[in-house]
């Protein structure tokens, strides 16, 4: 021992770093080997455990993470080479070397085939140990960049879908798809905060593959209180073992949960979600590398919450700021009055019987609240004339087109409602204005509010006119059908409105 002395003294060992090797099990049927080794690792600041054999150490490392696993290879129960294979069906970053005797170096040698980084012939020197510590930490810090390379590329993803103002779940997507690449985890989820409801509710789960038994469990709706009193401090939790009950908060207690870590969204250290990852694998336990790369994309998607909300929140305030400014046109004339709403529900009907996507009945109706919203530059003698407009009047009327486009256009947000509101009065034949189009040049949603607004007009009341009734206006529909309607929206929209009707 006192050429070990002598190296202790020099101070010539690696020792545990931040970003290195720390945890170290080390695996051999010698007790004296397992305690001079685990004895002089724990002087240099590494947390060591020790087992007696493969299968021993098989059972820890499915219950803890390990950085570097130190094996002896011929062992009784499970030796070297068959507790190798089954390191390399555990998912994580483990670094192997091999103990082995002078007659089983070729067996050493086999055992790097399979995936040991390094072996120590016995009898060795503890500095001869040291040294190959010290050649995995390397390899070890060499895993762990590479790692963070990707998790770099991975942040970047989400950072220019955040400022390419991608949707909300587009941006969740692709973070969700990084965290389960980069963690490796069986399953991911998030939840948001409803600060109405102050409940946390599960917006989005990720599976690594078709499992019915993973997708199972998972609590939807959790109290704030539950949320707060699982994060204490405000901080990340990683659970496994025994202590992988207390998880009950996000899932089941029936599920075959084997690892977690649960990352709160925070925003002026104000909880606002929770991104949880999750390990179904037996022998697959997060470490604390992980649950620090899960910490990095919780900021990135937590700010993505934040700059969402914000931006939510100044197109409502613009929304209605523009339906305010609609509210007022409707107020100067009575005639009018409920006119933008009713012309948005007979709008809707139509893009429905269509079968169109949801993003594109609401920006219909959205046009539809504003399609009118140009009137407010027009005279309002003229809005009220008990006769019809003569041409001069009629000129100015229909110059409220290109107002409510003036109006509109400085929002970005309302951008694409403003064809559908410009070209509202487009005639299927291209008799109409402002441009004369006609046919498919009129943009879709613009034929839809064309045959919704003359319907509306039609059957309300006017200053120079009083209202038709149902079948009088559905006839006119009929005979402007192919001339000043799209005959296939007149179609659709006929076959709905008469269901309804007969409901």
């Amino acid at each position: 021992m006192t050429q070990n002395n002598a190296y202790l003294l020099k101070n010539e060992w690696p020792t545990a770093e931040k970003g290195g090797i720390e945890r170290v099990l080390v695996v051999d049927d010698e007790e004296n080997i397992t305690e001079v080794v685990s004895l002089f690792l724990k002087s240099k600041g590494y947390f060591v455990t020790t087992a007696k054999n493969g299968e021993e150490a098989l059972k820890i490392l499915k219950e803890d993470y390990y950085d570097l696993v130190i094996s002896d290879v011929r062992m009784p129960k499970m030796d070297g080479l068959a507790l190798l294979n089954e390191i390399k069906k555990l998912k994580g970053n483990i670094v192997t070397i091999m103990l082995t005797g002078f007659a089983t170096i070729d067996t050493a040698v086999d055992a790097m085939k399979l995936g040991a980084f390094d072996y120590v012939v016995k009898p060795f020197s503890i500095n001869e140990i040291l040294n190959a510590v010290k050649r995995a930490d390397e390899k070890f810090r060499d895993m762990i960049e590479n790692i963070q390379l990707k998790e770099a590329t991975s942040l970047y993803d989400i950072s220019e879908a955040i400022s390419s103002g991608s949707n909300l779940n587009e941006i969740f997507r692709i973070g969700i798809n990084a965290v389960s690449r980069e963690v490796d985890a069986d399953a991911i989820s998030l939840y948001l905060k409803n600060e109405k409801s102050r409940l946390f509710e599960l917006k989005i789960r990720g599976f690594k593959s078709k499992n019915e038994n993973w997708s199972k469990g998972f609590i939807k709706i959790i109290g704030d209180d539950l949320v707060n009193k699982f994060f204490k401090d405000n901080r990340a939790v990683l659970l496994h073992g025994k202590d992988i009950l207390r998880s009950d908060v996000f899932i089941a207690k029936e599920s075959s949960l084997i690892s977690i870590i649960a990352v709160p969204l925070k925003i002026n250290n104000k909880i606002i979600g929770v991104l949880n990852a999750y390990s179904f694998t037996k022998g697959h336990i997060f470490n604390e590398g992980q649950k620090k790369s899960l910490l990095i994309f919780s900021n990135s998607i937590a700010a993505a919450v934040e700059t969402s909300r914000l931006y939510d929140n100044l197109q409502l305030t613009f929304k209605e700021t523009m339906l305010g400014l609609a509210a007022a046109l409707e107020a100067r004339d009575k005639y009018t009055k409920g006119h933008s709403y009713k012309v948005c529900e007979y709008a809707q009907i139509i893009a429905e019987g269509l079968g169109l996507p949801q993003n594109e009945v609401s920006l219909i109706c959205q046009a539809a609240k504003l399609h009118d919203i140009g009137k407010i530059g027009i005279d309002n003698s003229a809005l009220n004339k008990p006769e019809r407009l003569n041409k001069v009047e009629h000129d100015m009327f229909k110059n409220h087109i290109t107002i409510g486009k003036q109006i509109i256009q400085p929002i970005s947000f309302l951008s694409d409602a403003i064809p559908l509101i410009y070209h509202h009065h487009e005639f299927f034949n291209g008799s109409g204005y402002p441009d004369g189009i006609k046919g498919g040049e009129i943009p879709l949603g613009a034929r839809i509010l064309q045959v919704a607004d003359a319907f509306d007009a039609m059957t309300s009341d006017r200053p120079y006119r009083k209202a038709l009734s149902h079948e009088a206006a559905i006839s006119e529909l009929k005979k402007f059908s192919g001339t000043q309607f799209d005959p296939e929206i007149t179609d659709v929209f006929i076959k709905e409105i008469e269901k309804r009707k007969s409901v």
